[in-house]
Order: C-alpha cells, then structure tokens, then sequence
C-alpha cells in the first residue's frame, strides 16, 4: 500500500489525482521531501521548542493523555517570534499545492504543533474537525448531507521535523476507512477502536516530509518509545468559503435583546431566538485561553444563554459574562 500513499518532492501529480487519492483511493498522501532545508526546519523547531517553555511545556491534548506537549496556533507564533522564516516555512510549494487540489482557492491554513515527548502516550483512534469532534449525540442530529460535506470542508496535514521511525510513534492509519459508512458516528466504540488497533498501518516519516489525509480517516498519534521528542507541526486548512456572508456583533445582539426575552414566557420561542443572537459554532477560538474539553465542543453559547434565561439572569451579569467569553475567543500573545 505504500506505493499508493508515497510521493516525492520531485513528482507532479494533478488536482485530479491528489483529490482521488484522498478521496477514493489511502486517504493519505505523503511527500517525501517536500521540504528540502533541513536547517529552517531545525530553526523553526528551536523557535516552537522555546515558545512552548515559555508558555509552560504543556498544553491541553486531545484524545490522548496529558503528557504531550501542545502549541496551539503555532502559525500566529511563528510570525511574531521569526517573522523572517516565515514565507519560506508556511509558503511550501507541496503545502499549497494539496490545500488547493482539496479546498479550491479559498482556504485559510490553521497550525498546532504537537511534541510526543519520549514515553509520551499515543492518542486513541478518533476522526478529526468537524464532525470528529462532536459528541455521538450531536452526530446522530446531522444530516446526512452534512456528514458528506464536514470532510470536504477541511484537509489535515503535518509538517514533519524529524525522522520518525517506527518506535517513536509516526501516525496510525486505518488506511481507506474515510469512506467507512457513518464513521463519524461509530469511530468511538469499543468494536471499532479495536478494528482501527487491529488493522492500522503505521508508515515511517522522514524529516521533511509533509503529510496529508482527508480528514474522516480513522488515525491515531502514535506512543513514543525512544529517547527522543517527536515534534510535526499539525495543518489545519480550513475552506474560506464556510462563513457567514457578514460580521455579526453578537455581544451588541446579547445587549440589545436579552432584557426583553426576560418578558417572554414560551422558552421555545426564546430558544429559536437565542440562535440568532449568540455564536452557533464554538470555532474558530484561542485554544490557549479556551482549552479543549472531552467532546471538544464543550458549553455552546446557545446552551449557555438559554440556561441563563432559564434561571433569569440579570442582564448586567448576562452581558459581562458573554463580554468575557467572547474576548477568551480571541487571539492575544500568551
């Protein structure tokens, strides 16, 4: 199956076929070499490396435990630590490439880079954004359609800054499985956990090597058994085009509304309405100050105005705790 998965920097491969490998075909791309200087690699490392024990050595994980190491948005880091690596790191020609070959024109890169420190856990199997992160209950309420679009609305990728040989844990691949019907789903029960553990292929990266895979393949960092950190820089590309037509106020919406739903009694009329005043989507957010919970998602702004309209909240204490959680949204410089 390698032969299906691995390309070299040196190859030229088609919208076409990138979108049919992704799709029909592994669900997994690798370039080998994509990036050919080893010491902008070693530099931006140095550069994460430094970042992280500023901010700590650890950050909240996701699907794994609590020994890894987590940068979150290491993109808007990068440009404020190293502007000048910047354009040669982030403007990969294999990046842009794939992105567009997936996404169309229109897409805007998201980064994390993840340090599996030696001995440092490897992550259950699970699907990745959007639908991977929903709780079973949530997925169940998607319709079909939707389901069939959350893997075409986003492409997972990996800037790889060392080698990673079998033992330091290079990604588990349940190759094929993005077409598995209702993945989504089903990808936490105990009977598919087993499958992915059972039939997963693990493929070695070389330092400089990027990888992509759509992102309803079952996968599953793998644990680290050497002496050494394994750091790769996690892509998040997201399609542009999945937003909303205008910017919306919604702490003004919050300020304005709100003391009049205190008047209404019928709590199914102010649930319609509350999902017109607050925020329907926990993302995009500042994961350093807005930390992962277990299903990701976490307290909805929807669910939270409703109880507070439920326990009749005072609006000058509605106001000022929305005003706090959309500024926890937001990116500042930790």
């Amino acid at each position: 199956m390698d032969d299906q998965v691995i390309v070299s920097h040196a190859d030229s491969l088609s919208h076409t076929e990138i979108e049919t490998q992704l799709q029909d075909g592994p669900g997994v791309l690798i370039v080998r070499g994509a990036y050919q200087d080893n010491s902008l690699l070693d530099v931006v490392a140095d550069h994460f490396y430094k970042r992280i024990q500023r901010e700590g050595g650890h950050a909240a994980d996701h699907f794994a435990a609590g020994s890894n190491q987590r940068l979150w948005n290491s993109l808007n880091k990068l440009a404020e630590d190293a502007p000048q690596l910047f354009s040669d790191y982030y403007g990969n020609e294999w990046l842009h490439v794939v992105s567009e070959a997936w996404l169309g024109p229109l897409y805007q890169i998201t980064a994390q880079v993840n340090v599996v420190v030696p001995g440092g856990s490897p992550q259950t199997g699970h699907r990745d954004y959007h639908l991977g992160f929903y709780p079973e209950s949530l997925v169940k309420k998607m319709p079909n359609l939707i389901r069939q679009a959350s893997t075409k609305m986003t492409l997972q990728g990996a800037i790889i800054h060392c080698d990673v040989p079998t033992e330091m844990g290079p990604t588990k691949l349940l190759l094929g499985s993005q077409n598995d019907p209702d993945g989504y789903l089903t990808y936490r029960r105990a009977e598919e956990q087993t499958r992915f553990e059972r039939e997963c292929s693990q493929i070695p990266f070389k330092k400089g090597d990027l990888v992509f895979f759509n992102p309803s393949i079952f996968h599953a960092a793998g644990g680290n058994n050497t002496s050494e950190p394994r750091l790769v820089n996690l892509l998040q590309v997201s399609a542009a085009l999945a937003k909303p037509m205008e910017h919306i106020d919604f702490v003004g919406l919050v300020r304005h509304v709100y003391p009049h739903l205190l008047d209404q009694t019928d709590e199914a009329l102010v649930a319609r309405a509350i999902r017109a005043l607050v925020d329907a989507y926990p993302f995009p957010s500042n994961l350093d100050r807005d930390p992962p919970s277990d299903d990701w998602l976490g307290e909805l702004e929807t669910s939270w105005l409703l109880e507070a309209w439920r326990v009749k909240e005072t609006p000058e204490v509605v106001l000022a705790a929305y005003t706090e959680r959309r500024e926890k949204r937001t990116y500042n410089t930790p």
